[in-house]
């Protein structure tokens, strides 16, 4: 049920920046979405003053008056009427959550503004999608979730995400000219096509991730890459066509997906002990000189057809001494220029981490295994992690 209320004159609009604005009469209709709640949906706008416009907390609609809770506004085809020339809309602080919110493609710039005391929560799918006009965003800190596509194609070029977001959805920023995304610690997962094709050159990855999507960084302008402790996972072509020239993995590190670090200009590359799936092309036409490969099991992975190292013929690859009885082993001397086999101690050596010469003299319990497995005290010599570094237990 649609109804047209006018908004009384003069409303002053609450918001930060904005305290001391005032705005005329502005027209808007609404939706009922909750009779026992009292809520309603902001859906439209019938009249308006001027380019500025603050959507009221309440809308009274058959007598009763109803709380304003969400925002569902698709201006992004509109060309004639008041929405076209709006160029700036203020958020009341009732509002939880925003479907859609979009400007009209006549305007060059657009902005939103969130209300002192805001309780937004939600985000929803394509919500800002395609505001070209929109180049920043402060979001609430209240904000818990951003759905998917939620920023794509904006033409954003900073956003901090609030610390209650824990996932980044697939396409949130796919094609936004980001400079600088700054993203809480507690995000675990980053999806598919994240921050395709913005040009980041930098972007510190948060310590609890522990998935990265298909394409997430694709084309991004990354230079170096240092992914946190729990990563597991990368997707297909995650960091492809990006110019990284220092790569560390995850030593709880799983899976590498087909093309993820493809035609990069990574020259020399740490393979975890962990690492269990190495699919086709994971460093397809990168200039890698080094290819140092920590597990001692079995990993699925293919060195002829298929192989997460094609034509790589001129690089060195170092293999821990045990390597020599797996059944990859001729695969490697066959299709490298060079293979080494390392003990610990040489290959700790030559990825300058420092040993661990007696037992006094370690930093402590607990230890780890390359892989993440936590091993209290070291029961046999090899490369372990202790209070955040790799030490050599001889």
């Amino acid at each position: 049920m649609k109804k047209h209320i006018l908004i009384a004159p003069m409303l002053a609009i609450a918001a930060t920046t904005v305290a001391s604005a005032q705005v005329a009469s502005d027209v808007w209709t609404f939706e009922v979405n909750d009779e026992q709640a009292l809520t309603a949906t902001v859906t439209g706008l019938e009249e308006a003053a001027g380019t500025v416009v603050a959507i009221p907390e309440t809308a009274v609609i058959d007598g009763k008056t109803y709380t304003v809770s969400a925002v569902n506004l698709y201006w992004y085809n509109t060309t004639e009427g008041p929405a076209a020339a709006v160029e700036r809309v203020v958020v009341p602080k009732t509002v939880t959550e925003i479907e859609y919110l979009t400007c009209s493609p006549s305007v060059a710039s657009f902005a939103v503004e969130f209300a002192e005391g805001s309780r937004l929560a939600t985000i929803g799918r394509a919500a800002f999608s395609h505001n070209a006009a929109m180049r920043s965003i402060e979001l609430p800190p209240t904000v818990t979730e951003i759905g998917m596509d939620a920023f794509n194609q904006c033409g954003l070029e900073r956003i901090a995400v609030p610390e209650g977001v824990t996932r980044i959805e697939n396409s949130t920023f796919n094609r936004c000219p980001l400079v600088e995304a700054v993203l809480p610690d507690g995000v675990t997962y980053i999806g598919n096509s994240a921050f395709c094709q913005c040009p980041l050159a930098f972007f510190d990855f948060p310590e609890e991730l522990e998935s990265i999507g298909s394409y997430a960084f694709e084309q991004a302008q990354l230079a170096e890459v240092v992914l946190p402790g729990k990563v597991s996972s990368v997707g297909e072509f995650a960091f492809a066509d990006c110019p990284i020239t220092k790569l560390q993995l995850s030593d709880s590190l799983k899976v590498l997906r087909r093309g993820a670090f493809a035609r990069t200009q990574i020259k020399e590359v740490v393979i975890p002990e962990g690492v269990e799936t190495l699919e086709a092309d994971v460093f397809s036409r990168c200039p890698l000189e080094k290819i140092f490969f920590l597990p001692t099991g079995v990993v699925d992975m293919s060195l002829s057809f298929s192989s997460p190292f094609p034509y790589m013929y001129d690089a060195t690859v170092y293999l821990p001494e045990g390597a020599a009885d797996s059944n990859l082993y001729s695969s490697w001397t066959s299709h490298f220029g060079t293979v080494e086999l390392l003990s610990d101690e040489e290959m700790g050596v030559m990825l300058g981490i420092g040993g661990v010469a007696a037992d006094g003299q370690r930093p402590g319990a607990p230890y780890y295994t390359l892989g993440g497995v936590k091993v209290g005290e070291p029961l046999r010599p090899g490369l372990y992690i202790s209070r955040g570094k790799k030490v050599l237990v001889k």
